[in-house]
Protein backbone atom coordinates (compact mmCIF):
# COMPACT_ATOMS: atom_id res chain seq x y z
CA UNK A 1 0.00 0.00 0.00
CA UNK A 2 1.69 3.42 -1.01
CA UNK A 3 0.92 6.45 1.22
CA UNK A 4 1.62 9.78 0.85
CA UNK A 5 4.17 12.19 3.09
CA UNK A 6 1.79 13.36 5.14
CA UNK A 7 -0.38 9.98 5.87
CA UNK A 8 2.79 7.64 6.33
CA UNK A 9 3.99 10.19 8.98
CA UNK A 10 2.71 8.27 12.55
CA UNK A 11 2.12 5.09 11.22
CA UNK A 12 4.88 3.64 13.67
CA UNK A 13 3.92 4.98 16.93
CA UNK A 14 3.69 8.79 17.61
CA UNK A 15 5.14 8.92 21.45
CA UNK A 16 5.13 11.86 23.44
CA UNK A 17 4.79 15.42 23.05
CA UNK A 18 7.99 17.31 25.30
CA UNK A 19 5.00 18.35 28.19
CA UNK A 20 4.27 14.98 28.48
CA UNK A 21 1.13 14.50 26.64
CA UNK A 22 0.28 11.32 24.10
CA UNK A 23 1.31 12.18 20.49
CA UNK A 24 -1.43 11.89 18.19
CA UNK A 25 0.19 13.34 14.59
CA UNK A 26 -1.03 10.55 12.70
CA UNK A 27 -3.30 11.45 9.99
CA UNK A 28 -3.12 15.24 11.21
CA UNK A 29 0.27 16.17 9.92
CA UNK A 30 -0.36 19.08 6.59
CA UNK A 31 2.42 18.61 4.31
CA UNK A 32 2.85 18.53 0.44
CA UNK A 33 6.15 15.73 0.31
CA UNK A 34 9.92 15.56 0.94
CA UNK A 35 12.55 16.92 -1.12
CA UNK A 36 15.98 15.88 -1.00
CA UNK A 37 18.59 17.12 -2.87
CA UNK A 38 22.49 16.51 -2.06
CA UNK A 39 26.40 16.30 -3.48
CA UNK A 40 29.60 15.21 -3.12
CA UNK A 41 32.94 16.04 -3.33
CA UNK A 42 36.01 13.29 -3.27
CA UNK A 43 39.99 13.82 -3.78
CA UNK A 44 42.87 11.36 -5.07
CA UNK A 45 44.06 11.72 -1.04
CA UNK A 46 41.37 9.84 0.39
CA UNK A 47 38.75 12.87 1.27
CA UNK A 48 35.52 12.41 0.76
CA UNK A 49 32.70 14.98 1.89
CA UNK A 50 28.86 14.54 1.35
CA UNK A 51 25.83 17.52 1.84
CA UNK A 52 22.26 16.49 1.92
CA UNK A 53 19.47 18.66 2.65
CA UNK A 54 15.96 16.84 3.38
CA UNK A 55 13.14 19.29 3.36
CA UNK A 56 9.59 18.27 4.64
CA UNK A 57 7.09 21.00 3.61
CA UNK A 58 5.44 23.07 6.11
CA UNK A 59 7.55 20.80 8.61
CA UNK A 60 11.17 21.08 9.18
CA UNK A 61 14.25 21.26 7.42
CA UNK A 62 17.47 18.57 7.99
CA UNK A 63 20.80 19.32 6.37
CA UNK A 64 23.62 17.20 6.84
CA UNK A 65 26.96 17.50 6.66
CA UNK A 66 29.50 14.36 6.66
CA UNK A 67 33.63 13.80 5.52
CA UNK A 68 35.34 11.12 5.64
CA UNK A 69 38.94 10.36 4.83
CA UNK A 70 40.66 7.18 4.51
CA UNK A 71 44.29 6.90 4.27
CA UNK A 72 46.26 2.89 3.93
CA UNK A 73 45.99 2.37 7.29
CA UNK A 74 43.82 5.13 9.41
CA UNK A 75 40.70 6.06 8.74
CA UNK A 76 38.10 8.64 10.16
CA UNK A 77 35.71 11.17 9.70
CA UNK A 78 33.34 14.07 11.53
CA UNK A 79 29.43 14.42 10.93
CA UNK A 80 27.01 17.40 11.50
CA UNK A 81 23.09 17.16 11.53
CA UNK A 82 20.99 21.12 11.55
CA UNK A 83 16.97 20.50 12.35
CA UNK A 84 14.88 23.64 12.05
CA UNK A 85 11.41 24.28 11.91
CA UNK A 86 9.43 25.80 9.11
CA UNK A 87 6.32 26.63 11.37
CA UNK A 88 6.53 29.26 13.67
CA UNK A 89 3.26 28.61 15.93
CA UNK A 90 1.76 25.60 17.21
CA UNK A 91 -2.44 25.35 16.94
CA UNK A 92 -5.03 24.47 19.21
CA UNK A 93 -4.29 20.95 19.36
CA UNK A 94 -1.18 20.56 20.81
CA UNK A 95 -0.73 17.19 20.25
CA UNK A 96 -0.75 16.81 16.78
CA UNK A 97 2.33 18.91 16.29
CA UNK A 98 5.00 16.90 14.60
CA UNK A 99 7.88 19.14 15.07
CA UNK A 100 7.72 22.23 17.70
CA UNK A 101 8.41 25.65 16.32
CA UNK A 102 10.96 26.13 19.39
CA UNK A 103 13.27 23.12 18.53
CA UNK A 104 16.56 23.12 17.17
CA UNK A 105 18.23 20.15 16.61
CA UNK A 106 22.07 20.15 16.99
CA UNK A 107 24.17 17.01 15.75
CA UNK A 108 27.47 15.72 15.98
CA UNK A 109 29.48 13.01 14.91
CA UNK A 110 33.29 11.80 15.58
CA UNK A 111 35.17 8.39 13.76
CA UNK A 112 38.79 7.11 14.14
CA UNK A 113 39.51 3.92 12.96
CA UNK A 114 42.22 1.65 11.72
CA UNK A 115 42.58 -1.27 9.37
CA UNK A 116 44.91 -4.63 10.40
CA UNK A 117 44.77 -6.58 7.23
CA UNK A 118 41.27 -7.79 6.71
CA UNK A 119 39.83 -6.22 9.68
CA UNK A 120 39.07 -2.33 10.52
CA UNK A 121 38.26 -1.24 13.90
CA UNK A 122 36.83 1.87 14.29
CA UNK A 123 35.89 4.53 18.08
CA UNK A 124 32.87 6.53 17.29
CA UNK A 125 31.00 9.35 19.45
CA UNK A 126 27.94 11.09 18.77
CA UNK A 127 26.39 13.68 20.86
CA UNK A 128 22.67 15.36 20.44
CA UNK A 129 22.85 18.53 22.29
CA UNK A 130 19.93 19.99 24.82
CA UNK A 131 18.49 22.47 22.05
CA UNK A 132 16.51 20.04 20.50
CA UNK A 133 15.48 16.31 19.98
CA UNK A 134 16.27 15.14 16.97
CA UNK A 135 13.38 13.79 14.97
CA UNK A 136 12.85 12.06 11.64
CA UNK A 137 9.84 10.17 9.99
CA UNK A 138 10.97 6.26 11.15
CA UNK A 139 8.58 5.50 8.02
CA UNK A 140 11.02 7.02 5.66
CA UNK A 141 14.07 4.23 7.06
CA UNK A 142 16.58 4.28 9.92
CA UNK A 143 19.13 7.06 10.44
CA UNK A 144 22.80 5.85 9.69
CA UNK A 145 25.57 8.15 11.70
CA UNK A 146 28.96 6.87 12.79
CA UNK A 147 27.23 5.38 16.17
CA UNK A 148 24.57 3.41 14.71
CA UNK A 149 24.55 -0.08 16.06
CA UNK A 150 21.92 -2.94 15.04
CA UNK A 151 18.61 -2.46 15.84
CA UNK A 152 19.58 0.82 17.57
CA UNK A 153 18.47 4.32 17.06
CA UNK A 154 18.65 8.07 18.43
CA UNK A 155 15.40 9.09 16.52
CA UNK A 156 13.41 11.01 18.97
CA UNK A 157 15.68 12.58 21.60
CA UNK A 158 17.92 15.14 22.76
CA UNK A 159 20.62 15.56 24.80
CA UNK A 160 21.98 12.07 23.80
CA UNK A 161 25.17 10.83 24.43
CA UNK A 162 26.38 7.68 22.67
CA UNK A 163 30.21 5.79 22.20
CA UNK A 164 30.01 2.73 19.94
CA UNK A 165 33.01 0.42 19.10
CA UNK A 166 32.33 -1.37 15.40
CA UNK A 167 35.23 -4.10 14.03
CA UNK A 168 34.60 -5.48 10.77
CA UNK A 169 36.17 -8.38 9.03
CA UNK A 170 36.00 -9.43 5.31
CA UNK A 171 37.74 -12.73 4.59
CA UNK A 172 40.69 -13.22 1.63
CA UNK A 173 39.92 -16.77 1.28
CA UNK A 174 35.99 -17.05 0.98
CA UNK A 175 34.71 -14.78 -1.10
CA UNK A 176 31.47 -13.48 0.13
CA UNK A 177 31.85 -13.97 3.70
CA UNK A 178 31.74 -10.83 5.81
CA UNK A 179 31.37 -10.38 9.60
CA UNK A 180 30.93 -7.48 12.02
CA UNK A 181 30.34 -7.09 15.17
CA UNK A 182 29.46 -3.40 17.61
CA UNK A 183 29.64 -2.65 21.53
CA UNK A 184 28.59 0.26 22.79
CA UNK A 185 26.43 2.71 25.37
CA UNK A 186 23.66 5.15 25.17
CA UNK A 187 22.59 7.71 27.01
CA UNK A 188 19.29 9.17 26.82
CA UNK A 189 17.60 11.60 29.58
CA UNK A 190 14.59 11.64 31.27
CA UNK A 191 13.89 7.97 31.09
CA UNK A 192 9.98 7.39 31.78
CA UNK A 193 9.35 10.66 33.56
CA UNK A 194 10.17 13.58 31.19
CA UNK A 195 9.52 13.70 27.56
CA UNK A 196 10.70 17.21 26.57
CA UNK A 197 13.96 15.76 25.50
CA UNK A 198 12.87 12.32 24.96
CA UNK A 199 9.83 11.57 23.11
CA UNK A 200 9.52 7.58 23.33
CA UNK A 201 10.88 7.51 26.59
CA UNK A 202 14.09 5.18 25.68
CA UNK A 203 16.15 3.94 28.65
CA UNK A 204 19.84 4.54 28.43
CA UNK A 205 21.30 1.22 27.59
CA UNK A 206 25.03 -0.69 26.71
CA UNK A 207 24.31 -3.50 23.67
CA UNK A 208 26.25 -5.59 21.84
CA UNK A 209 25.69 -6.93 18.42
CA UNK A 210 27.03 -9.67 15.66
CA UNK A 211 26.62 -10.18 12.09
CA UNK A 212 27.51 -12.52 9.61
CA UNK A 213 26.86 -12.35 5.85
CA UNK A 214 27.42 -14.79 2.96
CA UNK A 215 26.87 -13.87 -0.41
CA UNK A 216 27.00 -17.13 -2.73
CA UNK A 217 29.10 -16.72 -5.79
CA UNK A 218 28.71 -18.08 -9.61
CA UNK A 219 25.21 -20.05 -9.79
CA UNK A 220 23.21 -18.86 -6.90
CA UNK A 221 24.52 -15.27 -6.88
CA UNK A 222 22.32 -12.88 -5.71
CA UNK A 223 20.72 -15.32 -2.99
CA UNK A 224 22.97 -13.77 0.94
CA UNK A 225 22.05 -15.55 3.91
CA UNK A 226 22.26 -13.62 7.05
CA UNK A 227 22.86 -14.09 10.83
CA UNK A 228 22.08 -11.27 13.61
CA UNK A 229 22.40 -11.37 17.49
CA UNK A 230 21.43 -8.66 19.42
CA UNK A 231 22.07 -8.24 23.39
CA UNK A 232 20.99 -4.70 24.95
CA UNK A 233 20.91 -4.14 28.74
CA UNK A 234 19.41 -1.02 30.81
CA UNK A 235 20.65 -0.10 34.52
CA UNK A 236 19.26 -1.63 37.22
CA UNK A 237 17.27 1.69 37.79
CA UNK A 238 15.58 1.87 34.57
CA UNK A 239 13.66 -1.64 35.59
CA UNK A 240 10.96 0.81 37.79
CA UNK A 241 9.20 1.94 34.36
CA UNK A 242 8.70 -1.62 32.88
CA UNK A 243 6.48 -0.04 30.03
CA UNK A 244 9.72 2.16 28.87
CA UNK A 245 11.84 -1.16 29.20
CA UNK A 246 9.60 -3.95 27.13
CA UNK A 247 10.93 -5.11 23.96
CA UNK A 248 13.16 -1.99 24.28
CA UNK A 249 15.65 -3.63 26.52
CA UNK A 250 17.11 -6.12 28.65
CA UNK A 251 16.47 -8.62 25.84
CA UNK A 252 18.25 -11.42 23.28
CA UNK A 253 17.22 -10.29 19.64
CA UNK A 254 18.10 -13.45 16.83
CA UNK A 255 17.49 -13.07 13.74
CA UNK A 256 18.18 -15.53 10.37
CA UNK A 257 17.67 -13.97 7.16
CA UNK A 258 17.73 -14.82 3.00
CA UNK A 259 17.89 -11.74 1.12
CA UNK A 260 17.78 -12.50 -2.85
CA UNK A 261 18.94 -9.58 -5.38
CA UNK A 262 17.60 -9.96 -9.18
Amino acid sequence: EWHTMAEAIGIYGNGYQPYGERAEYRDSVQTKGLGVVGGHYTNPKGLKVDAWDYLIENIMNTALLQAVWKGPKWYGGVQYLRQDPLQSEVGEDSSSVYYWPNECTNMFGVRVGRKFGPVKVDLNYGRVTKSGRFIFPREVGREQFFISLSRSRIEGAGDVHAATMRLRYESPKIPGLKLKSGVGYFYFPGHGEEFYLNKYGEPCYAQIDFDAKYAFQKALKGLEFEFLYVFRESPREFLDHPDFVFNRSNFHHLNFITNITF
